[in-house]
Formats: structure tokens, sequence, C-alpha cells
């Protein structure tokens, strides 16, 4: 979805946000966990949104080792409200230096899959990222077992709502990164992609 039709879509959308993604948009704690925050760790957290993910990341450092990165202002004005002390830009994902320096530790959760210039995006996030650092990614993959039938209306569904779920995201990561690992979660409902060591 190009950014100019994702903030239509978050200003409709950021009203009843929080009470309806909390049911499908899952596994943000095990996303944290997998990003191994340090005390000294500076973090971003990309497409943040309304906050969903600031809690989890909050009971892992402290709110001045943490900034909030979203291009939709109707979602920023929410986690504003919600947490006013803490650091939250405005930006595209896809554009360079919305972010005063390099993270040691960059997350982005079910975002990704929203973006067309997806391939941009992850790689301002590995420009974004220090070279020790560890970026990890949560989003929705393709279904396999007991759910893999029921698959092809859920997949239809996200499409109508700018999502897809089928980006050739990992081999574009392997490509620009060491070492890249992926953990398919809840019969491949989601996945979550740890990368460290960028390329070049």
């Amino acid at each position: 979805m190009k950014v100019s039709r994702l903030e239509r879509f978050y200003r409709i959308h950021a009203k009843f946000y929080n009470l309806t993604r909390r049911f499908y948009l899952l596994d943000r704690q095990r996303a944290v966990e997998r990003l191994d925050i340090q005390p000294d760790n500076l973090i971003f957290d990309y497409g943040c949104g309304t906050g969903l993910n600031i809690p989890f990341l909050l009971a892992k450092t402290s709110p001045d080792r943490l900034i909030g990165i979203d291009y939709a202002t109707a979602m920023l004005d929410i986690a504003r409200r919600r947490y006013p002390w803490l650091k939250l830009i405005r930006g595209d994902m896809t554009t360079p230096c919305i972010a005063p320096r390099t993270a040691d530790r960059i997350l982005c959760t079910y975002a990704l899959s929203m973006v067309d210039d997806w391939q941009q995006a992850l790689l301002r996030m590995k420009h974004a990222l220090s070279e020790t650092g560890v970026l990890v990614i949560l989003d929705f993959h393709t279904w396999y077992g007991r759910l893999r039938a029921f698959y092809p209306p859920f997949k239809r569904w996200l499409h109508l709502h700018g999502v897809d779920t089928e980006q050739p995201v990992i081999p574009f990561m392997n490509h620009h990164f060491h070492h890249v690992e992926h953990f398919p979660l809840r019969s491949g409902y989601n996945v979550i992609i740890v990368a460290t060591t960028p390329r070049g």
C-alpha cells in the first residue's frame, strides 16, 4: 500500500485499532524477546502505530532508549496520548534519516506487509542498524498443516486491507544480512524473522 493510501486507511482504522488488532496481530511479546535487548541498547520500533509493542519494550528498557516511528498521523496521535513521555517520530519507512542515529535493535511488527516498496523499507532498516544490531520482523506467513485449508479466504481478506502475505522477505534479507533465522508460529499464521550482521 502506498504511503498516501496508508494515511487514509489508518485515519479510519485508528479509532478502533486497539480494540480489534489484539485478536489477530499476535505474538508481539515473543518478537520483543527475540530482540535480546541489552541495558544500553537504542531501540527503534518501525511502524509503531498506536503503541501496542511499547508495553513489552518498556518491560525490557527505559523510555529514553526507545524511539517509535510511524507514517500515519492518526495512529501516532493515539500513541502520543498513551505515552506522552516517549520520542515518537512521524516518518515513512522507505525514506532515510528519520531518526537521529543508528539503532542497536529494530522491531517491525505487522507493518512491512502493508508497504508497497517493502524492499526499500528493509534497506532503510538495515542502514539504520548498527553493525552488531538485531532486526526483528513479525508479520503474516503462509499457513500450513491443519490451518492450510482456511488460508485462501484469510489471504483474500487481508489483501482487501492492503496486506501482502507472500512477499519474498526472507530471500531478500538473506542477501543483505549474514545471519537470518525465521520462526513460523501457529502453523504458519505468522512468522518472526531475526536478522543480524548487515552485509556491506
